[in-house]
């Protein structure tokens, strides 16, 4: 295991050992001496049977009801607040953040799956645009660390999320809470669940959740950045005609309308004085957290998603028969400034992403008595995605690349013959088709047996088979400049814009990936006594091609001739990459569960490698597909709650991480690596290099009192503090850095049975940090970073009937 440089902890593995030697004796005696419970036992669906959180031998982390009321948690980006193992990126739109588990995940391209999937109820969410709403009504949310796929299949590479919504009740109950904060946030959610006969409940579910842009413009008449402004609506029917059979049907429906995401410049580059002379609004580099900017073009950001799924579960004497039915249609658009400028260089242009998806997983789980039990079951998915979009040039990118280039555009149109004012025309449009149809299915099985009291084999495997067919094709360019081959090597190929593109398939390339893969996991677990459980797991994980689905989709250099002879070459030929090739994963695991009455701890301690991680990053103009050959992180995690007493709990979950690109000689190029003759830019080596943006250590730590008063109310105060250790944001500027020093309370008071009210607030220390550092678009060494949210604060009242 690689050096913590002797920070807080110098080896967990010997902590671990050391807690696991305490005798069953000494275990016994603690849990007699603490005879009245204080911390429950938590059932988690983590293995896909129903276990507590001591018994179930993977390393998950577990948000419950109670934590997730008490603390407002809105989305899953507001569970990285309590859970360290998890960060959410943000990037230019709403439609773009990102889900990393023990600090890797995925890009959110168009046509990049997630190497951390997300569930809801058991139904697969292929990509964040489908994850993004305000969480419903929910049971609880496990987090499962590490390759998952045996079980979940090739989405899982990283880790899962998995969010277990409450079931219609037969006994009727339901609340409304109305809430207010600062920044003019206003939100509303009801819920309502009761029985139609003895064998049907129901249950509908809604909310609203709006708040003001916390970023100011700067230009009159523009609308503030980062606002919220989303619906949802859930219905639910739970059927049990017998004590054997259970159906419950689940619709839901939620949008989102938002103007996203707003970014600072640390560094102005050489445009400056371009954009100033056009009388453009330069931001104050002296102060990246001004909360202010000069867009002139909102961002603005629409998703619709909406799905339908059926659970059938069917007991029968020897096993439990488990079916998920679902469909789902994700669609959404983007539009919005290209440049961050108060000058109009660009906007985006589109017409509309729609995904649409089925998918079905049946499922046998044993349920008898016996050494042996077991799960076998298969998953099939089928997904279509269908967009159209791209830019359309503004009235000042002219002048502005006039500038850039010393007034030369009109000597250049004279001397190839080309109309005055033809190249970068305002207007100039450039529209892209993109498709991608997915075929997968997966078959899976995991065996337990108990070779005695004290010690469990696990053997699981999967099987899992995905077909893709990408289409990319360019169905409107009108830039002129950027079609001429012959500019591609002079002086002006830095400033070429959206060149031609090879349209996907070609009589080259087919645009198909064919790829399979068999997963599995190994592990050992011993029981010490009722209280303390070990286990030593060895598991991998599989993630298939993703393709490029964007207007920077290019093929391999090494395909030149071949297009060229095939008479589908640009004739201003850029190459790069069309896909990033499967992903593998493999963790060596150790991990130890405790509970007591009055003290639980959840410990795992590994060792992790991604082989042809899948990566994507952005220069500034293009955006680049690839992948690192080899990557591993070291480190353990550790999830502990404390209750000397029922009125106060403390918590501590960290997570310490060590990662290193151990082998990346393709990395994408960054913003400052050199050109070739074609105008493309070279490949970057960072082996041996840490990657960016993984925090060494993250932990929060919490504190939650409840007390009862003495005229029959009761109260709770909470509080979170979250830190995360000073880690660089960026591989290409190694300047920025962040780390967080974040604090979130909460206290609520229930008057009677019926009604109560809170007050929350977070980021109250009103910290300020970068997180994550990008070279602006179309602005060559201006060097943008976008910031994390302000404090905010608000409260609720709430009515139960």
């Amino acid at each position: 295991m690689k050096s913590y440089n002797n920070k807080i902890i110098r080896n967990p593995l010997l902590a671990a050992l050391a807690l696991a030697g305490l005798t069953s004796g000494q275990v016994q005696a603690q849990v007699e001496q603490d005879a009245d419970k204080v911390i429950d036992q938590i059932i988690v669906t983590a293995s896909k049977r129903a276990l507590t959180l001591q018994e179930t031998p993977i390393a998950v982390a577990v948000i419950t009801k109670e934590a997730i009321e008490q603390t407002q948690v809105f989305d899953i980006a507001d569970l990285q607040a309590l859970i360290p193992t998890l960060k959410v990126g943000t990037a230019t739109r709403t439609t773009s953040q990102t889900f990393n588990i023990r600090g890797f995940g995925s890009s959110s391209a168009l046509g990049t799956e997630p190497s951390v999937g997300v569930f809801v109820d058991g139904v697969f969410r292929s990509r964040s645009t489908g994850a993004l709403a305000d969480l419903p009504r929910l049971e609880r949310v496990e987090v499962l660390s590490g390759p998952q796929s045996t079980l979940f299949g090739k989405n899982a590479s990283a880790g899962v999320i998995s969010i277990i919504t409450e079931a219609p009740s037969f006994e009727k109950n339901g609340d409304v809470q109305l809430s207010v904060g600062n920044y003019n946030h206003t939100g509303a959610k009801a819920y309502f669940s009761g029985g139609v006969s003895d064998t049907l409940a129901m249950s509908v579910s809604g909310g609203i959740n709006k708040r003001d842009g916390y970023t100011e413009a700067v230009l009159d008449g523009i609308d503030d950045v980062d606002n919220r402004n989303r619906w949802n609506i859930r219905g639910q029917a739970l059927w049990q005609p017998n004590p054997e059979t259970s159906v419950r049907i689940i619709a839901d429906h939620s949008n989102i309308d938002e103007i996203c995401c707003a970014a600072t410049n640390l560094i102005n580059g050489t445009t400056s004085a371009a954009i100033s002379a056009l009388g453009g609004v330069l931001y104050d580099t002296t102060d990246p957290f001004h909360r202010t900017h000069v867009f002139k073009d909102i961002p603005r950001s629409k998703i619709e998603d909406q799905g339908l799924s059926i659970h059938i579960e069917r007991d029968f004497d020897q096993f439990t028969l488990t079916s998920i039915s679902a469909v789902r249609k994700n669609e959404f658009a983007n539009g919005g400034n290209v440049g961050g400028t108060t000058i109009a260089i660009a906007s985006g242009i589109s017409k509309g992403t729609e995904i649409d998806s089925i998918s079905q997983e049946f499922r046998l789980t044993s349920t008898s008595e016996g050494p042996l039990s077991w799960i076998a079951g298969g998953f099939y998915f089928d997904e279509k995605i269908s967009s159209e979009n791209g830019l359309v040039y503004g009235d000042d990118i002219r002048p502005y690349v006039s500038g850039l280039t010393g007034g030369l555009l009109p000597a250049i149109e004279a001397s190839l013959g080309v109309p005055p004012g033809v190249f970068f025309a305002g207007g100039t449009r450039v529209i892209n088709q993109l498709k991608q149809d997915n075929k997968d299915y997966s078959l899976f099985g995991k065996v337990d047996y108990e070779f005695n009291d004290s010690w469990t084999g696990t053997l699981g495997l999967n099987y899992t088979n995905d077909k893709k067919q990408a289409l990319v094709r360019q169905v409107e360019n009108g830039d002129v400049f950027s079609s001429i081959g012959a500019l591609a090597a002079g002086p002006l190929g830095g400033v070429q814009f959206r060149p031609p593109l090879v349209n996907l398939p070609n009589p080259v390339e087919d645009g198909k990936s064919d790829d399979s893969d068999t997963t599995y996991q190994l592990r050992l677990a011993y029981k010490v006594n009722d209280s303390l459980n070990m286990y030593l797991s060895h598991a991998t994980g599989f993630k298939s091609t993703s393709w490029d689905l964007s207007e920077f989709t290019r093929p391999d250099r090494s395909l030149a001739a071949e297009l060229t002879a095939a008479g589908v070459n640009s004739s201003n030929p850029k190459y790069g990459s069309r896909l990033s090739s499967p992903e593998y994963s493999t963790v060596n695991e150790f991990g130890v569960k405790y509970w007591s009455p009055k003290f639980a701890l959840n410990l795992a301690v590994f060792t992790q490698q991604l082989e042809d991680f899948q990566v994507r990053s952005f220069d500034g103009v293009d955006f680049f597909q690839a992948n690192a050959g080899e990557t591993s992180v070291d480190g353990f995690e550790v999830d502990m709650r404390y209750s000397p007493v029922e009125s106060w709990t403390f918590t501590l979950a960290a997570t310490f991480l060590d990662p290193i690109y151990d082998d990346f000689s393709n990395a994408p190029p960054t913003p400052t690596s050199p050109r070739d003759a074609d105008g493309n830019r070279l490949p970057a080596d960072l082996s041996g290099t840490k990657p960016a943006n993984i925090a060494e250590e993250r932990f929060v730590l919490g504190v939650l009192y409840n007390h009862s008063l003495s005229n029959g109310m009761d109260m709770f105060v909470r509080a979170d503090y979250q830190y995360e250790s000073d880690v660089k944001v960026s591989t290409a500027n190694p300047e920025f850095s962040r780390e967080v020093k974040n604090l979130g309370m909460s206290a609520g008071l229930n008057i009677n049975q019926n009604l109560s009210m809170q007050v929350w607030g977070r980021n109250l220390t009103d910290d300020e940090n970068i997180l994550s550092v990008f070279g602006a678009a179309a602005q060559p060494g201006t060097i943008s970073a976008f910031i994390n949210q302000p404090r905010s604060y608000g409260a609720s009242l709430n009515y139960r009937f």
